[in-house]
């Protein structure tokens, strides 16, 4: 072979490892994120590994278990803390009065509607009043609430799907602290 053919073979099989992992970059995430989380937990397995009760020791995939629910647990209590804070700003939110906005921004409005006064921004007949009012209505179309809602059941529903690919797999790392390096001499 000549090495022009090798620098081309190189590069095209590099563009095909970037494809690949273009393709596959959810997938990739999910194992990164789990090697992550069994990177983190693999000292907890340890501990609970050597831990011994009446000369009896932790198997792998219980500790691997106590310690993938301890993350939870602490994942779920971090958000427990921060929800009454989010939901006393919301609840702050929508006690504000829409009239009282509305009239301590009247001259404020009046000004800007006098100067827009001077230009057509629709670019037909209508005032600029009623054209920003229907680009408004436009904008806040309550039709779109559906598919709002679609949108949402679907992120949610990803959202599981990932965190439970997550958690499986972190799971098997964690039982096999080697198995990620299994896993790369594997591919080599």
């Amino acid at each position: 072979m000549t090495r022009n053919f090798k620098i081309v073979l190189g590069i095209l099989m590099a563009a095909v490892v970037v494809l690949a992992a273009w393709y596959f970059r959810m997938l990739l995430a999910y194992i990164l994120t789990a090697i992550i989380i069994s990177f983190i937990g693999a000292p907890i397995v340890k501990f609970l590994k050597r831990l011994k009760i009446k000369e009896l020791a932790c198997p792998s995939w219980l500790a691997a278990l106590i310690t993938l629910v301890t993350f939870i647990t602490v994942v779920v209590l971090f958000f427990l803390l921060f929800a009454p804070l989010v939901a006393t700003e919301a609840e702050a939110i929508s006690k504000i009065d829409i009239n009282q906005v509305s009239q301590s921004l009247e001259g404020h409005l009046m000004n800007t509607e006098n100067f827009l006064s001077q230009f057509n921004l629709s670019g037909d007949d209508r005032s600029n009043r009623e054209f920003l009012l229907a680009e408004l209505q436009q904008l806040v179309d309550f039709g779109q609430i559906s598919g709002v809602v679609n949108n949402l059941f679907a992120l949610l529903g990803n959202a599981l799907v990932a965190l439970f690919s997550i958690l499986f797999m972190a799971f098997f790392f964690l039982k096999d602290g080697r198995l990620f390096q299994k896993m790369i001499f594997s591919l080599t």
